[in-house]
């Protein structure tokens, strides 16, 4: 439930302008998703989510499982979900507006498809976290390109298994 508390100083057309920015972010939203699952498939949309969520959520998870056993430092999940929240929302945008219409023109070669993708997510994921990471250890490029694998073998893994949508012409 949000609740909105006036702020000492705040007059009421701030606190109204606000509210009506948090009644339009998520139309705003939904409208972009509408129209990408007018352009893209749904299944297409829904398996790019699913890994984007999935694959943070889950090497989050393990890395501090592992501190946990290791280390004896607390798990911390309100930060593991915000960093993996994070991680996922920057990562889903990322995939539809890159890998998506990839995913569609790897579709159209004569290349074989399952070797072809995985290798343009690995090389999409090492690639920007060799332009993101300034300094970063070791483990960090081992992990980009097993991450975008994984993200690959999600993807393609659930466009197979959710069936397509047969329009009623």
């Amino acid at each position: 439930m949000v609740v909105f508390e006036r702020r000492p100083g705040a007059d009421k057309r701030n606190i109204k302008k606000g509210m009506t920015m948090n009644f339009f972010a998520p139309l705003i939203v939904l409208l972009l998703l509408a129209v990408l699952i007018w352009v893209y498939s749904w299944q297409l949309i829904v398996a790019i989510a699913v890994a984007c969520i999935s694959v943070p959520f889950a090497v989050l998870f393990l890395a501090g499982a592992y501190e946990l056993l290791a280390e004896g430092s607390p798990l911390l999940v309100a930060d593991l979900v915000i960093i993996a929240g994070l991680f996922a929302f920057i990562g889903f945008a990322l995939y539809l507006v890159f890998i998506a219409p990839a995913y569609y023109l790897l579709r159209h070669l004569n290349a074989p498809f399952h070797i072809t993708f995985p290798a343009l997510v690995v090389m999409f994921n090492l690639g920007l976290f060799v332009l993101l990471a300034e300094q970063a250890p070791i483990q960090g490029y081992v992990l980009a390109p097993l991450c975008g694998l994984a993200h690959a073998w999600i993807i393609l893994w659930l466009m197979r298994l959710l069936p397509p949508v047969r329009s009623k012409r």
